[in-house]
C-alpha cells in the first residue's frame, strides 16, 4: 500500500542488541512511502554502524555528538520531518508488518487526527516471533479531550505511550516533548492527545513491546517524584476542560490512585535498593494518599489494603510479582504477552 508520505522516528542510544529488529520491522511495513528517521543520540556501541549499513533510501541517519535524551532526539527529528503524518518506534521494540498501513487506513477511514493499535509485551524478538493476523475487528471513536483524560485510568499506558500512534502533522506543529525528565510521555500525552478533535482506536494488536531486564521501566527509580509533576499538570488540565463535576471527580479520583501507585512503586524499590530514608518516606507519603482514598470514599485496590495493613504481607506479595517476571524474562514465557485495549470506551 502507498498512500502520502508518512515519517517514523526511531531514537536510539546504545541499542545496538535490538535496533535491526526496529529498523528491520519498518523497512518491511506493506506501506512503502516512508521516511525513517534514525536519531543515533551518541551512542557509545556500534548502533550509529549498524545504521549506516542500511541501503534504503528512505533512511535519514542524525547523529547527535552529545546525548540529547530521548526527549531531546525525539525533538529533534520532529523539526525536521516531512511527512503529512509521523509515528514513533522505540529502538528496542518493534512492529507488525501492517502497523503503518492500518492505523493509516483507520485515522483516514474515520477523519481523525490521531489513532491507536493495541500493543503486546513480548519476552521474544522479532526473529522469534510470528506474526498474527492484523485484522481489525472493533474500533473505538473519541474525542481528543476524552482520550486525554484516559492517561490516569488503570490502563493508561494504552494512552501514555507515543509508539502506538499514527499522527497528523499538525498535532506536533507547536508541541514539543519536555526534556531533562524521565518518562516524558506522561508530562506530554494529555497535550498531544487533547490537540486532536477525533482519535480512534483500533483493536488490533499491531505493535511489540520488548521485555528486557534492563529497559527503563524496570530499573526507574524514583518514578512518583516525576509523576507528581505530570499529575499535578494533568489536575490543571482536568481544572481547565472538565465543567461537569461527576465526570472532574472521577478523573480526579483515578488521578489521587494513580499517584499512589507509583508512590507504593518507589517504596518496593527503596527496599530492595535498601534505603532506609526512601522507604521512610514513600510509606509515609503513601499512607497519606491512601487516607486521603479512603476520605474520598474511593475503594481501595487489593494492593493498598495491603500496604496500609501491613507492609510485610505487601513486600512478599510484591515479591513474587518480581520473581514470576524474572521467571518470564528468562524462560521467555508468555509468548503473545498481554494486549491493551481501551477500559473505558464503548465500540463503534
Amino acid at each position: 500500500m502507498t498512500g502520502p508520505l508518512i515519517s517514523v522516528i526511531i531514537p536510539i542510544y546504545n541499542a545496538e542488541k535490538y535496533l535491526r529488529h526496529a529498523v528491520d520491522s519498518v523497512i518491511n511495513q506493506t506501506y512503502s512511502n516512508l521516511e525513517i528517521i534514525l536519531i543515533n543520540d551518541n551512542s557509545s556501541d556500534s548502533s550509529l554502524s549498524i545504521c549506516e549499513s542500511y541501503n534504503d533510501s528512505r533512511i535519514k541517519i542524525i547523529s547527535n555528538t552529545h546525548s540529547l535524551g530521548a526527549a531531546g532526539a525525539r525533538n529533534k527529528a520532529l523539526d525536521i520531518f516531512t511527512g503529512e503524518y509521523v509515528a514513533f518506534v522505540d529502538a528496542d521494540d518493534y512492529v507488525h508488518p501492517e502497523f503503518i498501513e492500518q492505523l493509516y487506513k483507520a485515522l483516514v477511514d474515520d477523519n481523525a487526527d490521531i489513532s491507536c493499535c493495541s500493543f503486546i509485551r513480548t519476552f521474544k524478538n522479532s526473529d522469534d516471533f510470528a506474526f498474527p493476523s492484523s485484522e481489525v475487528k472493533n474500533k473505538t471513536i473519541m474525542s481528543g479531550i476524552d482520550a486525554a483524560l484516559n492517561m490516569v485510568d488503570y490502563k493508561s499506558m494504552f494512552y501514555v505511550v507515543f509508539w502506538n500512534k499514527l499522527y497528523k502533522k499538525c498535532i506536533w506543529d507547536t508541541l514539543r516533548l519536555p526534556t531533562g525528565k524521565r518518562a516524558e510521555d506522561f508530562y506530554t500525552s494529555y497535550s498531544f492527545l487533547s490537540q486532536a478533535s477525533k482519535v480512534v482506536v483500533i483493536d488490533s494488536a499491531l505493535y511489540y513491546y520488548y521485555q528486557q531486564k534492563k529497559s527503563v521501566m524496570h530499573v526507574f527509580d524514583d518514578f512518583s517524584i516525576y509523576m507528581e509533576e505530570a499529575l499535578d499538570g494533568f489536575e490543571i488540565f482536568l481544572d481547565e476542560h472538565i465543567s461537569d463535576q461527576d465526570k472532574h471527580k472521577k478523573y480526579s479520583d483515578l488521578a489521587l490512585i494513580f499517584r499512589c501507585d507509583t508512590v507504593v512503586e518507589d517504596y518496593w524499590k527503596a527496599c530492595k535498593k535498601k534505603d532506609k530514608a526512601r522507604v521512610d518516606e514513600t510509606r509515609a507519603r503513601a499512607l497519606v494518599l491512601i487516607n486521603e482514598m479512603e476520605k474520598r470514599l474511593i475503594p481501595l485496590r487489593i494492593k493498598f489494603k495491603l500496604f496500609s495493613s501491613s507492609q510485610l504481607l505487601y513486600k512478599i506479595g510484591r515479591l513474587l510479582i518480581d520473581i514470576k517476571e524474572s521467571v518470564d524474562i528468562t524462560l521467555k514465557k508468555d509468548y503473545a504477552g498481554t494486549i491493551f485495549t481501551p477500559s473505558s470506551s464503548q465500540d463503534s
